[in-house]
């Protein structure tokens, strides 16, 4: 575990701190911009780490898998633990189930419901955005802040007058559900979304107000009439 003592000697006046508690950090140079992630593993040391290092930040493309797998065997574990109590299990059907979850090997209605989101949620769901960095404070214009994405589209929001979007590498918090978000723009609620979100989580999202478009469905014309 990383402990405090350590984690105050980051300087914050050196990089910008997306993540920091005391198994996990992630921080970007404000100087290069490059990222690090680090995850403290415990093990074969107390000390021991993963570390990651990324040069630019795609949204598009860049997925900390890491992350992503801690925190579905999270829900995993906790939609297990649901399922055993909730149910009038014998003793020796309890260790059934718990011999092959250690496995790897899930029961069928939390396999089926592991493959899709559940509308009922949805619908007493929060909507809430993650914001993430700030566009306009690390980019001046379009044409250099296309580095990020490296796309034909964004290149060209400059020259129709489309404003820098407020933020990017954001989040769309619906419940327990997320979207991510690779531009938005506060005032018109709009956002850009890598295209990996489901249908119905677009359609919470519109009833809260929010605009998603999928990067794949983006075009300059589309994005325009937002700004009209």
């Amino acid at each position: 575990m990383f402990d405090e003592s350590s984690l105050k000697k980051i300087d914050s006046e050196y990089f910008n701190i997306i993540l920091m508690d005391d198994r996990d950090i992630k921080i970007q140079s404000r100087n290069t911009g490059h990222y690090w992630y680090l995850h403290c593993t415990e093990y074969p040391m107390e000390q021991s780490l993963i570390i990651f290092h990324k040069h630019f930040f795609k949204p598009y493309t860049y997925k900390n898998k890491l992350l992503e797998l801690i925190n579905y065997r999270h829900k995993e574990s906790v939609k297990m633990l649901t399922y055993l109590f909730q149910n009038q299990f014998t003793s020796d059907q309890v260790w059934n189930h718990l011999e092959n979850y250690f496995l790897g090997i899930l029961p069928e209605e939390l396999e089926e419901e592991a493959k899709k989101v559940d509308p009922t949620e949805l619908e007493v769901a929060s909507v809430q955005l993650q914001t993430g960095d700030s566009l306009t404070e690390d980019y001046d214009d379009w044409e250099s802040a296309n580095v990020l994405f490296d796309n034909d589209v964004i290149e060209q929001f400059g020259t129709v007058n489309i404003p820098l979007a407020d933020y990017y590498n954001s989040k769309l918090i619906i419940g327990d559900n997320e979207i991510e978000v690779d531009l938005a723009w506060l005032d018109q609620k709009l956002l850009i979304t890598s295209g990996d979100e489901e249908e119905i989580l677009r359609e919470t999202a519109k009833q809260s107000g929010w605009s998603c478009i999928p990067v794949e469905d983006m075009s300059l014309e589309l994005i325009k009439a937002y700004f009209a």
